[in-house]
Parts: C-alpha cells; sequence; structure tokens
C-alpha cells in the first residue's frame, strides 16, 4: 500500500496504480480538479475529523482520469484541512484519515 503526500505528477499514475491493483491514499493538491462528487458514506462519526467522503473524478477533461476515487477530506492535528484520494473504497473515512497520518 502507497500513503503519499502529493506523490504524483499526473492523474493518470492514479489510474496505473488502480490498474495494478495497488493500493493507495495520496493526499490531493490544493489546485486539484474534483468534479461528478457523488456522496459515499453516508453515515461517519458526526464527531470525527472527517468533513466530506464522497467518490469523484479527478483531473481536467483533457486529462481526465479514467476511474472515480474515494475521495475524503479532514482535518489534520494542526488544524489543516486535508483532501486524499484512495483506491480503497471499503474502509471507513475516519481510517483512511488514520492511514494518512500516521505515514
Amino acid at each position: 500500500m502507497y500513503i503519499c503526500d502529493r506523490d504524483y505528477e499526473k492523474y493518470t499514475r492514479l489510474d496505473d496504480m488502480y490498474e495494478k491493483q495497488q493500493f493507495f491514499v495520496i493526499r490531493l493538491k490544493k489546485n486539484a480538479l474534483v468534479w461528478n462528487e457523488q456522496p459515499f458514506t453516508l453515515h461517519y462519526h458526526p464527531h470525527s475529523h472527517v468533513l466530506e467522503d464522497f467518490v469523484a473524478h479527478l483531473g481536467f477533461r483533457s486529462s481526465m482520469i479514467q476511474y472515480h476515487y474515494h475521495i475524503v477530506s479532514f482535518m489534520d492535528l494542526e488544524g489543516n484541512r486535508i483532501h486524499v484520494a484512495t483506491n480503497l473504497f471499503r474502509l471507513k473515512p475516519e481510517v483512511i484519515a488514520e492511514l494518512y497520518c500516521a505515514r
């Protein structure tokens, strides 16, 4: 499993890892284009540090990736808003946030 801090040059790298069945949790860049958002987990703990949890596509139309990804937004311990993309669809958003913070 790859847990990285913005470790990609192009969104297509995420598709490459997805196709190779390599699991990842990767922080999104601040200017990441996220579109076609669909709610994912409807019930996460109301007192958790998770702010958003949805499935979406990434990238511009000209460089859009093929697959959709699980996007989790949360507050880290310093109060920074963090957005991560993952292909781990079976994990709760709180677990995904904890994985990233423990890297």
